[in-house]
């Protein structure tokens, strides 16, 4: 089942609870799209397209659950091992947008990655909801490409073996470009070099971003939408290696 790892000032919630959490009243510049309405949204446009739900995970965090983070996992596969999610971000206190990504959930580790090719947002604005429902439209119509993408990357990858020496490059490369702090440098090595799971234990370029997304575990519970726009310019940089 899925879940949520979220730290002390964040806890998770019930899809049925995103309802009883209040929304602001709005002001001629500032509509808020309550928590419940923009998951709403993402099920009935998923639905619509023919993608089935079949596990999801409903957190929020902040003053009276002013933020709210999701994550839906679809039953949509990308290979054998690895399943479509889609991730859901929204505020009512003017720190988010209303957001909505793709990503891939790797079954064996439940390890998380989203990528930049679906990925919308819109502002509470005046014209914020049906903003909202039309990129998300079109956001979830570019899911079947994002899927065949996702397949012949995750294949390179896998298939793209590299020595001890070509992977502290790239992890030194990574950290000088500042994708990972130096507080994260030594956790990646060390989970590079001692995976965790067996199935990263080849030495390929899939499982050093199956590294990342382990040691980034932390992350995704302090600020999910932060680690989700860095696991997003991660996977660009591994995927021009």
């Amino acid at each position: 089942m899925t879940s949520l790892m979220l730290e002390n000032d964040a806890a998770t919630t019930s899809r049925n609870d995103l309802a009883l959490i209040p929304t602001p009243e709005a002001t001629e510049t500032w509509q808020p799209i309550p928590h419940s309405d923009v998951v709403d949204v993402a099920e009935s446009t998923l639905n619509r397209h023919g993608f089935e739900i079949i596990d999801s995970a409903f957190g929020i965090k902040g003053d009276d659950g002013a933020q709210m983070f999701a994550t839906l996992d679809l039953q949509s596969k990308i290979n054998a091992e690895v399943r479509v999610a889609v991730g859901l971000a929204n505020s009512t206190d003017k720190t988010l947008s209303a957001k909505f990504c793709a990503g891939e959930r790797v079954l064996v580790c439940s390890n998380l990655c989203f990528g930049g090719e679906v990925d919308i947002a819109a502002k509470h604005t005046l014209n914020g909801r049906e903003m909202f429902e039309t990129r998300i439209d079109a956001a979830v119509a570019g899911l079947e490409p994002f899927i065949m993408a996702s397949t012949q990357r995750i294949a390179r990858l896998s298939g793209r073996i590299i020595d001890r020496d070509e992977a502290n490059s790239i992890m030194l490369r990574a950290f000088e470009s500042g994708l990972i702090s130096s507080r994260q440098l030594m956790p990646l090595v060390n989970e590079w070099r001692n995976p965790k799971h067996e199935d990263f234990e080849p030495r390929t370029l899939w499982s050093l971003q199956n590294a990342y997304t382990e040691i980034m575990k932390p992350r995704q519970a302090s600020q999910p939408a932060k680690a989700a726009r860095e696991s997003m310019a991660f996977q660009r940089f591994l995927t021009a290696v």
